[in-house]
């Protein structure tokens, strides 16, 4: 079970910065308990409090993570260094010629989401939208370690809270180059969009339409964390 610290940690993680009100409705404990377990945090450096100015009365504190918050959340480097390795040995040097180092470094990525894609694919193929949704957010938790899904009145949401490939790429704007290709390719085209996270959390977000996905493919989200998410989470937090 986790722990009240691994739970306010996963929130700052999503959401990006909190008060202790928001935390307070969002964990169903009173404001004095929520405080303790972020005097706790601080005291770990693992968050910091920041003062809000407000319309009127003083100002209220708000909390986010700190660099050693957010290493609570690994991110797979190892499985990374791991296919980047295994790419180069395969790669062909004239494929980089005439390349910027940006466009080396996407081309790479590209390819490495092709293999991923290309494994994958032909086992998803016949599944429903439904289940396609499912089994991509579980092959992104695999080497993420923060990914959930979500049924919307339209459709569904994946999203990638810990997702490396943005800071590698320094994309800032819509969801990362990776995900796009992974995600566009094993879920299906084309009535899809991404756009970075809306809700104050850094993440790749990615959307299907159900309606137009299926007529594609015949001619408030209650997101659902993947097993493993939150007990790592535990882990690293006492």
């Amino acid at each position: 079970m986790q722990t009240t610290k691994a739970q306010i940690l996963a929130l700052l993680k999503r959401r990006g910065r909190l008060p202790v009100d928001s935390l307070s409705e969002e964990l169903g404990l009173a404001p004095m308990t929520v405080r303790q377990h972020l005097t706790s945090l601080e005291r770990d450096r693992l968050i910091d409090a920041a003062p809000e100015r407000q319309p009127k009365g003083r100002p209220r504190y708000v909390y986010s993570l700190t660099d050693r918050g957010e290493d609570t959340f690994p991110k797979r480097y190892d499985w990374l260094a791991a296919e980047l390795l295994a790419e180069v040995g395969r790669m062909d040097p004239l494929d980089l010629t005439g390349l910027t180092p940006a466009e080396r470094t996407e081309f790479i990525l590209d390819q490495i989401a092709d293999r991923m894609v290309a494994q994958h694919s032909a086992r998803l193929r016949g599944l429903s939208l439904d289940a396609r949704v499912r089994e991509v957010a579980a092959l992104l938790q695999r080497e993420s370690g923060f990914v959930e899904w979500a049924k919307t009145a339209d459709g569904y949401e994946i999203c990638d809270y810990n997702c490396k490939y943005r800071a590698l790429t320094d994309e800032t704007s819509d969801a990362c180059s990776w995900h796009r290709r992974v995600i566009g390719r094993l879920v299906g085209p084309p009535a899809t969009f991404y756009s970075a996270a809306e809700r104050g959390g850094a993440c790749c977000r990615y959307v299907v339409l159900a309606r137009v996905h299926s007529e594609a493919m015949t001619s408030t989200p209650s997101f659902l964390p993947l097993d493993g998410v939150e007990q790592m989470i535990s882990q690293e937090v006492h």
